[in-house]
């Protein structure tokens, strides 16, 4: 991950991507304002194949806890949900029942 870095979103990123996860219900509203409707899903919502698209819904309960400046269980937490929310958005992609 040397050559790995962190970037800005912009307009042009969101165009450029067929699919796009928000980790939580206020990433999925920023990433709808840059023009991502129909390609941008919370990322729980989606692993879960619930019916929620995070700005009518609060989509609370199906967000990824963001571990910054937490204690260790806090990362730890937010490393299982991402587990199990990339695990099922995976076989519901390869199972073919994307949106």
């Amino acid at each position: 991950m040397d050559d790995h870095y962190s970037s800005v979103l912009s307009k042009e990123l969101v165009e450029w991507a067929d699919l796009i996860f928000a980790m939580s219900p206020d990433h999925l509203f920023g990433l709808k304002a840059l023009g991502a409707q129909g390609k941008a899903f919370l990322l729980g919502a989606f692993a879960t194949d619930e019916e929620l698209e995070g700005i009518n819904g609060d989509g609370d309960h199906l967000a990824v806890p963001d571990p910054f400046g937490g204690p260790d269980e806090v990362y730890e937490e937010t490393f299982f949900t991402l587990e199990k929310y990339v695990e099922l958005a995976m076989k519901r992609l390869v199972g073919g029942s994307g949106r």
